[in-house]
């Protein structure tokens, strides 16, 4: 990987030998950083490999890896193979993260920011800043022109168009959405049954019979509700994250949404494309009323 992304662009093909020799004497003799960031967007070519294999002579290099959850439920990847372990749970000062990816970005200005944290309370999207992907489709979005003055509805729209493009191969639109929130998107209308399948599973899981599955469940339960290829979709785009559970005997795992307010949306969805739901839902609330009131 090392030969093709970084030698083979920054060297000429007659000085190519010299580096890769040079390269592979430092690595075996000197303490080195290897950073292997996105671990979740790399795949073996041959489908054998969960990640890059580093060869035992390069016993100096520590490895610094960053993934989503969900690559490391492969059981390919041990334990024993993980010397520490950090999980970013999410974000302490999100305005400062705004501020700065507003400044990389060469958009920001103090108008600037103060126009788009007023459009942020007043639309009630506080609490998802707190998520990194979802603060990065944020301010993508709003530097890209979207003020966030439009429905909730068509937010979150914006927000998984971008999460849907992680998993797209092209873009494509619809010449007669059923919806206008649907009207400008570049990566739902080729992707649409996803959305419907992730929509079902978001309602199932909250109007759930057993309570604690209704934001968490395990990945036994989720194949009832979710076929495996919508699964790995909402995976590689991040809407839903997996994680490993403790279990001495054989591994498990359970899965959430990114967000609990984009999985509200998910349900929502479900139930606008299904009115004959609502009866149920109504039932749900008046069984569980105690719970969801908490009289």
């Amino acid at each position: 990987m090392i030969e093709e992304r970084i030698i083979d662009l920054v060297y000429a093909v007659t000085e190519r030998d010299e580096a890769y020799l040079l390269l592979s004497k430092l690595v075996q003799t000197e303490r080195c950083l290897v950073v292997q960031d996105g671990l979740d967007e790399w795949w073996d070519p041959e489908g054998k490999l969960a990640q890059p294999i580093l060869i035992s002579c390069y016993s100096q290099c520590t490895i610094l890896t960053t993934t989503r959850p969900w690559k490391l439920t492969d059981e390919r990847i041990k334990k024993s193979q993980i010397v520490s372990l950090f999980e970013l749970k999410g974000i302490r000062y999100p305005y400062i993260l705004c501020k700065n990816v507003l400044d990389s970005s060469g958009g920001f200005t103090l108008e600037t920011f103060d126009d788009f944290q007023n459009c942020i309370e007043e639309n009630g999207l506080d609490d998802i800043l707190l998520s990194p992907m979802l603060l990065s489709l944020i301010v993508c979005s709003w530097l890209d022109g979207l003020r966030l003055t439009r429905s909730i509805c068509e937010v979150y729209i914006v927000l998984i168009d971008g999460l849907f493009k992680k998993a797209s191969d092209g873009q494509s639109y619809f010449t007669q959405p059923t919806s206008r929130c649907f009207q400008n998107t570049r990566y739902f209308h080729q992707n649409m049954e996803h959305f419907l399948a992730i929509s079902k599973t978001a309602f199932l899981m909250m109007f759930s019979a057993e309570l604690e599955q209704s934001l968490v469940i395990s990945d036994q339960q989720l194949a009832q509700y979710l076929p495996q290829e919508h699964k790995e979709f909402a995976l590689k785009t991040g809407i839903l994250s997996e994680r490993k559970s403790i279990c001495r005997t054989y591994q498990r795992s359970t899965c959430s949404f990114i967000h609990k307010s984009m999985q509200d949306f998910f349900a929502a969805v479900h139930i606008a494309y299904n009115s004959a739901d609502l009866g149920f839902v109504s039932r749900y609330m008046t069984e569980h009323s105690d719970v969801i009131f908490g009289n």
